[in-house]
């Protein structure tokens, strides 16, 4: 159970991570 909580703490951060990269990328792209 550990390891499973471990993991989708994991990929839950990673998804966090692509959302704010993502609105950095469209933060680039509409000032440039």
């Amino acid at each position: 159970m550990l390891t499973v909580t471990r993991v989708n703490r994991l990929s839950f951060s990673n998804m966090l991570f692509v959302i704010d990269f993502n609105r950095f990328l469209n933060r680039l792209t509409l000032y440039s």
